[in-house]
């Protein structure tokens, strides 16, 4: 894909620059859908956004009552821009039978 494309106009010389690149796309993939929520432990993973901890306040409230998991453990990310740490990613994982991921502003 080009990253500028360069016109003539009436005006003169236009550049149009585009403001992406080409990503690599990889294939991967999907976990399998659990059969229930009922008895699981779910982990909500916050993106690092203030409003998602109200919003995760209220999913696991409702996890818990009306789902009936059996736990619900809460992550949230250093940094929003930043990934979760690998090793702290992989120990979730191990803990967790789903996970929820939510970016909230």
């Amino acid at each position: 894909m080009e990253l500028a494309v360069q016109k003539e106009s009436m005006m003169g010389h236009i550049t149009v620059y585009m403001p992406y690149d080409e990503a690599e796309v990889k294939e991967t993939r999907v976990s399998p859908r659990l059969d229930t929520l009922e008895g699981k432990t779910i982990g909500l993973l916050n993106n690092g956004w203030r409003s998602l901890q109200i919003t995760y306040q209220e999913f696991s409230t409702l996890l818990r009552e009306k789902f009936r998991v059996a736990d619900v453990i809460e992550q949230c990310k250093p940094y929003p821009s930043r990934p979760l740490p690998e090793q702290v990613l992989k120990k979730l994982a191990k803990q967790v039978d789903a996970v929820i991921v939510g970016i909230g502003h």
